[in-house]
């Protein structure tokens, strides 16, 4: 069963929210966080839903997390910075 619970967001998380919502827009950013081993949000660009995981330099995901991103069968990626986010967006 998926437990709702308070997690500590990382460092960056409210740069890079902030950051992306600037390009894809406010209202296509979801923060998801509060799911144990789930992603931290989902936005919508050019007409598709990606996922998203949001970690610090040097924050590793959970063990949760790792089985998440190896067996989800949609475009996901994890931001540790503004590059990660142009990159997954195809601005770079």
């Amino acid at each position: 069963m998926t437990r709702l619970r308070t997690h500590r967001a990382d460092d960056n998380q409210l740069e890079l929210v902030t950051y992306l919502r600037s390009i894809v827009g406010n209202h296509r950013v979801v923060i998801l966080s509060q799911v144990d081993n789930f992603f931290d949000g989902i936005y919508t660009w050019l007409g598709e839903n990606v996922l998203f995981e949001i970690k610090s330099k040097k924050g590793n995901l959970s063990d949760g997390q790792k089985i998440l991103h190896q067996t989800w069968g949609g475009r996901h990626y994890v931001f540790r910075n503004k590059e990660d986010v142009d990159k997954a967006l195809g601005i770079s």
